[in-house]
C-alpha cells in the first residue's frame, strides 16, 4: 500500500501498482489554495456559527477529493486518518487533555496550538514515565483525558492495546470512554435536510446534547423519533386513547413495580415514556430519587423514586421486587389499567366507586397473548430473522406520523424529557434525596449509557463475532462470514 492524500496521488500510486492506501491524511487535503484559509477560519472562529460557516466551505472540497480517491482505488482499501484532536477540542465544550508525540512540539507554530489544546509530549521511542505520571495526575484531578489508542499505521485493522494506556486506567481508576454517535449524526442529518430521523435510545448522554439535537431538528423542520419503545406498540396506544377519552376517569397515579432495574437512561426510558404517555405528556414538576450504586458516578445504573407532574399526577417507581413481579398500574377515578409487561388488562367501575370488588374487566381491548408479539428469535418462511413486533411498530408508527407531519409519541423531545427524569432522580440522591425541580438548570448534566448501548457493536464483540451475528439474520448459503 501507499500513502496518498489527493485524487492525483491516488491515481499515480495505482498506476505504479499500489494495492490500496495505507494512510490518507485528511489534514494534508487542506494545504493548497484557499483551503488552508478555511481551516484557519474554522479553528479560530469566535462561535459555533462561525465554525459551521467555515466547515460548509470545507465539506464540498473534501467530498470531491474522497470521490476521486475512491474512484482511483476502484474498490481497494483506503485507510483514512481524521483530524481528531483539533476537531474534538473545538467540538466538545468540556476541556480536553491529551498526549501528543514529542516530535510535534519541535515546530514553533504547532507547539503554540498544542499547548492551547492542553497537549503533553510523549516520547514514542523510549520510556515515557513522565507522560504516564502526567496522564494519571490529569485524571486524578477529574479532567477528561482524550486517548487515541493507536498512533501508528496498521494494515487495515486496529492494533493491540498498549501497556501504557492500561497502566493509566488501572492506576487512576478512571474509565476510558468512547463518544456515542447519536448527537453528531442527528444534528448532521437534520442540517442536511432529511425528512425524518429515528434513532435508538437513550437519546443522548447529556442534556445539552439532547437540547441541541431537538433544536437542530426543529430549526430544519425534521421529525425525529427516539427509541424502539413499548409506547409504540398498538395495544399500549389503545390503552392510552381509552384513558385519554375518559373511559375510566381521570388519571391520579401510576405505580411501577418490579424493582429499579439496572438502567435509568437505557431500559428505564421505557418506564418513563409509558409514564409520560399515560399522564398526557405533561411536564414534570419535581422528583425525589435513589440510585442503586454511587450517585456521584455519571454512569447509568438502576434507580427508583417519586415523580410529580404539573397536572398533579403522581408516579412511583419501586426500589425492590415483590410478589407482583414486574409491570405497572395506572390508577384512575373510575377504573384501573394494569400491565405485567406481557399481558394488558383494563377494569372499569360501573358505579364510579373505587373498590376492586365492583370492578369489571373491559373485554376484547387487548391481545390475549403477549403484547410484544413475536420476538426477534422467530424466523420467517423466507429465512429472514423476524425483527420483533416492537421494532416494527416503532418504525411503522414513526412513518405514519411522519406522513401526517406531526411528532410521534416517542419523539426526540420525549427522548430528551425521559433522559431528564433519569438524571433528575440521580440528582435528588446527590442532594440527600431532596426534591429536584424541573426543568433542570444544569444542562451539562449527563448519564453515560452502558457500553453495549454507547459503543459500536463490532468493537464490542470483535469483527468475526459481529459478522457471524449479521449472517445469522438470514438462512442463505450465499451468506458467508
Amino acid at each position: 500500500r501507499t500513502n496518498a492524500d489527493t485524487p492525483h496521488d491516488s491515481e499515480v500510486a495505482r498506476n505504479f501498482g499500489a494495492e490500496g492506501i495505507g494512510l490518507c491524511r485528511t489534514e494534508h487535503m487542506f494545504f493548497e489554495g484557499d483551503r488552508i484559509d478555511a481551516v484557519r477560519e474554522m479553528i479560530l472562529a469566535a462561535d459555533e456559527a462561525g465554525r459551521r460557516t467555515a466547515l460548509a466551505k470545507l465539506k464540498p472540497m473534501q467530498r470531491k477529493d474522497f470521490e476521486g480517491i475512491f474512484k482511483a482505488m476502484d474498490g481497494l482499501p483506503v485507510t483514512i486518518r481524521l483530524l481528531d484532536p483539533p476537531l474534538l477540542v473545538y467540538a466538545i465544550s468540556r476541556p480536553l487533555f491529551f498526549l501528543a508525540k514529542s516530535g510535534l512540539f519541535m515546530a514553533p507554530g504547532v507547539t503554540c496550538a498544542l499547548k492551547m489544546w492542553h497537549a503533553y509530549p510523549v516520547n514514542e521511542d523510549g520510556v515515557a514515565a513522565d507522560s504516564l505520571r502526567w496522564a494519571r495526575k490529569t485524571l486524578d484531578r477529574g479532567r477528561a483525558l482524550l486517548v487515541f489508542p493507536e498512533g501508528k499505521r496498521n494494515p487495515g485493522s486496529l492494533g493491540a492495546g498498549i501497556d501504557g494506556l492500561t497502566y493509566v486506567a488501572l492506576r487512576s481508576g478512571a474509565p476510558i470512554l468512547p463518544v456515542g454517535p447519536n448527537p453528531s449524526v442527528v444534528i448532521g442529518c437534520a442540517e442536511a435536510g432529511v425528512k425524518g430521523i429515528l434513532c435508538e435510545k437513550p437519546f443522548a448522554p447529556s442534556l445539552k446534547e439532547a437540547d441541541a439535537m431537538v433544536a437542530a431538528c426543529r430549526a430544519n423542520g425534521v421529525k425525529i423519533g427516539a427509541g424502539d419503545l413499548n409506547i409504540n406498540l398498538p395495544a399500549y396506544q389503545t390503552a392510552a386513547k381509552m384513558i385519554e377519552s375518559g373511559e375510566i376517569g381521570e388519571v391520579k397515579s401510576i405505580h411501577f413495580y418490579g424493582g429499579g432495574g439496572t438502567e435509568l437512561s437505557g431500559g428505564g426510558i421505557q418506564q418513563f415514556s409509558l409514564m409520560r404517555m399515560f399522564v398526557g405528556f405533561a411536564e414534570v414538576a419535581w422528583c425525589i430519587g435513589w440510585v442503586d450504586d454511587d450517585p456521584w458516578k455519571d454512569y447509568d445504573q438502576g434507580g427508583s423514586g417519586y415523580v410529580r407532574f404539573v397536572n398533579g399526577v403522581e408516579a412511583f417507581i419501586s426500589r425492590e421486587k415483590d410478589a407482583r413481579g414486574s409491570g405497572f398500574q395506572v390508577n384512575c377515578t373510575g377504573g384501573v389499567f394494569v400491565s405485567n409487561s406481557d399481558v394488558l388488562r383494563m377494569f372499569r367501575s360501573p358505579d364510579g366507586g373505587s373498590s376492586w370488588e365492583t370492578m369489571e374487566e373491559i373485554e376484547g381491548l387487548f391481545p390475549e397473548t403477549s403484547v410484544v408479539g413475536k420476538m426477534s428469535s422467530h424466523r420467517e418462511p423466507d429465512g429472514w430473522l423476524w425483527p420483533g413486533d416492537r421494532n416494527l411498530a416503532s418504525v411503522s408508527l414513526f412513518v405514519d406520523y411522519l406522513e401526517q407531519g406531526i411528532d410521534p409519541p416517542g419523539s426526540g423531545d420525549n427522548g430528551r424529557k425521559v433522559l431528564e427524569i433519569a438524571i433528575g432522580l440521580r440528582e435528588s440522591h446527590r442532594q440527600g434525596h431532596a426534591p429536584v425541580r424541573f426543568p433542570l438548570e444544569d444542562r451539562d448534566l449527563r448519564m453515560i449509557p452502558h457500553s453495549s448501548r454507547m459503543n459500536y457493536k463490532k468493537l464490542q464483540v470483535g469483527r468475526e463475532a459481529y459478522m457471524r451475528q449479521m449472517a445469522s439474520h438470514v438462512e442463505d448459503d450465499l451468506v458467508k462470514v
